[in-house]
């Protein structure tokens, strides 16, 4: 796990799983989306404009749950 305090880094790392939603899922749907513009001068403005609405992505790498 990267540094939860080096937010620099998880913007970036947050724009590559936006490229990659709005590159390669939001086609699969049909969906129009777009990387909100405004994020090129502030990163912490809402992700995307999917449909013409902002929206947010959000993602979950790990179980919720462990079981053992």
């Amino acid at each position: 796990m990267h540094d939860t305090e080096d937010r620099e880094w998880w913007y970036k790392y947050g724009e590559m799983g936006e490229r990659y939603f709005v590159e390669n899922i939001c086609p699969e749907f049909n969906l129009d989306a777009q990387i909100n513009p405004k994020k090129e001068t502030d990163p912490t403005v809402p992700d995307l404009i999917v449909e013409g609405q902002l929206s947010d992505l959000k993602t979950q790498k790990t179980p919720f749950f462990t079981a053992y």
